[in-house]
């Protein structure tokens, strides 16, 4: 990707530019600056829309003027402008922060694809243990550790009703899935795969499992599998369980 096309397609998340007459000198700028001759309004219309934005002549004749009055670019008869010397210096100012900008979002984008694959293959390792860990906790689980996973349950709904990070309890509930187990070392694995989701999930800006609306459907399976553990049907806990992870590693495999 050019420069040109970065900064069309980042328009929003730049901050070097002042406002909208500031970026589109900017972009004229570097269109001029590509040119092999001097080109006029419709010229650059033209390859405006050929990168998809929408523009009248007389808006861009207007920055144009601007750039005139500044020194960055001068009129050649009626063939159209080309830059200056000081349009030139102006414009290496700018691509030298472009530039910067460019690097910065490539390294953003690869390190959220990074974390994004690392996180589904959190997911991968959870579904197998925790579908073995479920049926245990049809047969050791306690009153008082159900009660809990109940609890955890609801605070994971009630959060995503406030519209709040539900991260916490969503862990706290698998937490005490391995808890109830009744096996140690599964429990220790399970706690050790849920904090490397969570130092994962930090890094992360968005994360489609996060939406509102998720929450409360992964809630609602969070439930769901409580009450199979409550009516001792460890094939339906394993069920539900293989069937909320897979969602889940789905929905980010698809992000």
């Amino acid at each position: 990707m050019d420069l040109l096309d970065f900064a069309l397609k980042n328009k929003n998340d730049i901050a070097i530019f002042k406002d909208n007459a500031e970026f589109y000198q900017y972009i004229l700028l570097r269109i001029l600056n590509d040119a092999d001759e001097p080109i006029g309004s419709w010229a650059i219309q033209d390859e405006l829309n050929h990168h998809g934005i929408k523009i009248s002549s007389p808006t861009i004749g207007r920055y144009l003027r601007l750039l005139d009055n500044q020194n960055y670019t001068v009129k050649v008869s009626n063939k159209g402008r080309i830059l200056e010397g000081t349009g030139k210096k102006a414009l290496a100012q700018y691509d030298e922060y472009m530039t910067n900008e460019m690097f910065q979002s490539s390294m953003r984008k690869a390190t959220k694809i990074t974390n994004v694959q690392k996180l589904i293959e959190v997911y991968i390792v959870r579904k197998a243990i925790e579908t073995e860990a479920v049926k245990l906790c049809v047969e050791h689980m306690t009153q008082e550790q159900l009660k809990r996973l109940y609890a955890s349950a609801l605070e994971y709904k009630n959060t995503a009703i406030r519209g709040e990070s539900f991260l916490e309890p969503s862990l706290i509930f698998h937490s005490i899935i391995g808890e109830g187990s009744g096996n140690v070392v599964l429990s220790a694995i399970i706690d050790l795969l849920l904090n490397s989701q969570k130092t994962l999930e930090k890094e992360m800006d968005e994360l489609i499992t996060r939406a509102p609306d998720r929450g409360l459907l992964q809630s609602e399976e969070h439930w769901d599998i409580a009450q199979a553990i409550s009516k001792k049907d460890a094939e339906q806990a394993a069920l539900l369980m293989e069937d909320h992870m897979q969602k889940l590693i789905d929905a980010l495999s698809q992000s």
